[in-house]
């Protein structure tokens, strides 16, 4: 099977989108898929990640990384999401590729940068699935990032849940990592959720 995965955050990034992410490519390598993965260009932070490219290009057999336009995210110097930039070059990457099946890891935080829901457009065109992988509650986090008075964190966390159950409810399935995230997302409005084991 041809797999295009898009996400949020690879390698040499550590967290639990980016060590997930590359098990689940060391399993899809070992049973023979094909797969190409699009994630954020770390190369602006040399400094920080001085051995990034390591990770870009054919990485396992059949599994090939390519680096994205892409902008600082939410300020941070650590971090990267891709930017709207990326959206031509995506498109064409996708093109040539044909996969299967688009798979995207936290499109809701690729779609702030990006300004398109990550991978729908493609998927639809070409008549192959879309699934999602939802990783983070940034809703959770919404005081962590922005030091605002009460109200306006309930205003701002309100749109996001409208703009996440947007994003989501846009895939064919979306996969979660526990009841306990499932239940979280089924209040929110999101429909197209596939219950964890």
């Amino acid at each position: 099977m041809k797999i295009a995965i898009i996400t949020s955050g690879f390698l040499p990034v550590i967290d639990g989108v980016t060590v997930s992410g590359y098990h689940r490519l060391q399993k899809l390598s070992d049973w023979g898929h094909q797969v190409l993965l699009f994630c954020p260009d770390y190369s602006m932070l040399t400094e920080i990640y001085p051995d990034w490219s390591e990770y870009i290009g054919e990485i396992l057999p059949n599994i090939t990384v390519v680096s994205l336009p892409s902008d600082p995210f939410m300020g941070l110097d650590f971090e990267r999401n891709i930017s709207r930039r990326a959206q031509q070059p995506l498109m064409q990457a996708l093109t040539d590729f044909q996969p299967d099946i688009v798979h995207v890891d936290e499109p809701e935080r690729i779609a702030v940068g990006l300004l398109k829901i990550p991978g729908i457009r493609y998927a639809k065109q070409a008549g192959i699935p879309s699934v999602s992988f939802f990783r983070t509650n940034f809703i959770e986090y919404a005081e962590d990032y922005f030091p605002w008075p009460g109200f306006a964190i309930a205003a701002l966390k309100a749109i996001f849940r409208l703009f996440l159950s947007h994003v989501y409810n846009s895939y064919d399935k979306t996969f979660v990592t526990s009841p306990i995230t499932h239940a979280k997302l089924v209040n929110l409005g999101l429909k197209t959720l596939n219950m964890p084991i």
